[in-house]
C-alpha cells in the first residue's frame, strides 16, 4: 500500500490549515475541529487522517456540534443535524495526494484545444473536472486531434490541485492518465492534489494508477437558504 513522505503531509496540513483558519497542530491529532465562519453560506468538512475539521456559519455548527468524527463524514447524518437550516448537498469528494515530480515538458493547451474538448462534454463532466477555471492546462492528442485536458491551480505555492477532462469517444484507453501524468509534470516541485467525487469511481481509479494515496475527504452542503436567523 504506498504511502506518502512525511515532508508531504506536512505540505497538505500546512496548506489545508491555511483554507481551513486552524492552527496546522490541529490537524496532527485525532479529534474534531469546528470553525466558525459567519462569511460563509455552506458547511464546509474536511477530513484529513484522523482529524475532522468542520467550518461554516454558527447556527449550523452548533447543531453540528453533538456529532462525532464518525457521523460527520455521514451525509445523512449530517442533512438530519442540519434540517433546520434547508441542507442543500453540493457534492463529497475524496482527496489523494502524490509525491512532487522533478518535472518534464508539456504540451501546453491552445484555446482551440480547450474550446473543442470541453464543447463535446457535458456540463456535469466540466462541472467535476474545474478545468474551465484552471489558469495552467495541458493536452493530450490520438491521431493529432485534441481529446484530452489536464490542468492545474497552484494552491499556496505548495500543491497543484489538478483537473482532468476526456472527450467522452476517447475514453478508457488512458487518456485521462496520460493528460494529468503531463500535467503533473508541468508542476514540478508542487504536492499534486486528486479531488474525486465519491460517486466518480473511474476518476478515483484513474488517480490510484497514477499512484496517489488517498488522504482525507471533503463535504460541502449549502444552508444559504436557511433564512435570516443564520447570521
Amino acid at each position: 500500500m504506498p504511502s506518502l513522505s512525511p515532508a508531504t503531509l506536512a505540505v497538505v496540513r500546512r496548506v489545508w490549515a491555511a483554507r481551513l483558519r486552524v492552527d496546522e497542530q490541529a490537524l496532527t491529532s485525532p479529534g474534531v475541529v469546528l470553525v466558525e465562519r459567519d462569511d460563509m453560506d455552506a458547511v464546509v468538512i474536511v477530513a484529513l487522517g484522523d482529524t475532522v475539521v468542520a467550518t461554516g456559519p454558527v447556527p449550523a455548527l452548533s447543531a453540528l456540534a453533538p456529532l462525532g468524527a464518525g457521523r460527520l463524514l455521514d451525509l445523512p447524518d449530517l442533512l438530519q443535524a442540519l434540517r433546520d437550516h434547508a441542507p442543500d448537498p453540493i457534492g463529497s469528494a475524496s482527496l489523494a495526494y502524490a509525491e512532487p515530480t522533478a518535472g518534464a515538458p508539456a504540451e501546453l493547451a491552445t484555446d482551440d484545444d480547450v474550446r473543442h474538448v470541453v464543447e463535446a462534454c457535458s456540463e456535469a463532466d466540466q462541472d467535476e473536472s474545474g478545468i474551465r477555471e484552471m489558469p495552467t492546462r495541458v493536452v493530450a492528442r490520438e491521431d493529432g486531434r485534441p481529446v484530452a485536458l489536464a490542468g492545474y491551480e497552484v494552491w499556496d505555492d505548495a500543491v497543484a490541485h489538478l483537473g482532468v477532462l476526456v472527450v467522452p469517444d476517447a475514453r478508457g484507453r488512458g487518456l485521462a492518465r496520460t493528460a494529468a501524468r503531463a500535467a503533473m509534470d508541468h508542476a514540478p516541485g508542487l504536492v499534486p492534489q486528486w479531488r474525486a467525487s465519491v460517486d466518480n469511481p473511474a476518476s478515483k481509479a484513474v488517480a490510484d494508477r497514477l499512484g496517489f494515496v488517498r488522504t482525507g475527504l471533503q463535504i460541502a452542503i449549502d444552508v444559504s437558504r436557511s433564512g435570516p436567523g443564520r447570521g
